[in-house]
C-alpha cells in the first residue's frame, strides 16, 4: 500500500550548492510516514494508548536529480512487512512529471513508553497487503566509530527542538551535522544518520568531524562519551 503527499520545496530548503538541506528531506520523510500511520491506525496517539512509541534508528536516501526553489514535489512512501529486527518504511520524492528525484528508507523500532525497552509488536499494522518495492535492495551497515583531534563544537538543544516524544525531534541531528561541516562545497549524492541514543533538551551535545575528498563523517557525543548519533554524507 503506497501513500503520497504533496509539497513545495521551499528557499529555506535549498543549500549554497544548491542541495536541499537533509533536515528538509528528513522532515519530508516524517511528514509522510507519520500521516500515513495515522491512516493505518498506528499513528502516534493510537500508538501512546497502548504505552507504545516508534522510534527511528536509521534513515538514508539517494540523490538521482536536483531539486529546486519552489518545486512541487511529491513524497511517496509505504512501509515493508514487518520483520525481526523491526520495520522499514520506503520512500520516494518525485517531481510534477513522476521522474525519481530522491529515494530513501527508515528503519524504526517501537519502544514500551513505560519500561523503554523495545517492544515485540509484529502485528502492529492492520491486516493489508503491503508493497514489496525496495528502493534499496542491501540493508545499511552501522556507521563506524572515527577519530577526532578536537570537538568542531558543542551545541546545548533547547525546547524548540524537542518533539512529542520528549527529545530532539531526528530532523534536527542534520542541521547539527551540518554546522558541525561549516555546510557543505560540493553536491550531496546520499546521506545517512544512525540514532543511536536519545538527545535530551538541555544535553550538552559534542560533534565531531572526519572529512575526505568525497564524503564525510559526523558524530555527537554526550558529556560521557557516548555516541549518541552518527552521520556520512557521500558527496559527488
Amino acid at each position: 500500500m503506497k501513500y503520497q503527499i504533496h509539497k513545495t520545496i521551499t528557499p529555506a530548503c535549498i543549500d549554497a550548492m544548491g542541495n536541499i538541506r537533509p533536515r528538509a528531506v528528513l522532515a519530508l520523510f516524517q511528514d509522510a510516514a507519520g500521516t500515513h500511520a495515522e491512516a493505518l491506525g498506528v499513528g502516534f496517539e493510537a500508538l501512546l494508548k497502548k504505552n507504545l512509541l516508534w522510534v527511528v534508528t536509521q534513515i538514508r536516501y539517494r540523490v538521482l536529480k536536483p531539486i529546486g526553489e519552489e518545486q512541487e514535489i511529491t513524497v511517496e512512501t509505504w512501509p515493508l512487512p514487518p520483520n525481526r529486527l523491526g520495520f522499514e518504511r520506503c520512500y520516494r520524492l518525485l517531481d510534477a512529471q513522476g521522474k525519481l528525484l530522491i529515494e530513501g528508507t527508515s528503519n524504526w523500532v517501537v519502544m514500551d513508553t513505560q519500561t523503554r525497552k523495545m517492544a515485540a509488536a509484529g502485528d502492529l499494522y492492520p491486516p493489508m497487503e503491503f508493497c514489496l518495492d525496495k528502493t534499496f535492495e542491501d540493508r545499511a551497515r552501522r556507521i563506524k566509530d572515527f577519530e577526532a583531534a578536537a570537538a568542531a563544537c558543542t551545541i546545548t538543544p533547547d525546547p524548540s527542538l524537542i518533539d512529542g516524544n520528549g527529545h530532539v525531534n531526528n530532523t534536527h541531528y542534520a542541521s547539527f551535522a551540518e554546522t558541525a561541516l561549516g555546510g557543505h562545497q560540493a553536491i550531496i549524492r546520499a546521506f545517512q544518520i544512525d540514532f543511536l541514543h536519545e538527545v535530551l533538551q538541555g544535553q550538552p551535545l559534542s560533534l565531531f568531524c572526519a572529512k575526505e575528498e568525497n564524503s564525510a563523517l559526523v558524530k555527537g557525543e554526550a558529556a560521557d562519551g557516548t555516541r549518541m548519533f552518527a552521520c556520512s554524507f557521500l558527496y559527488e
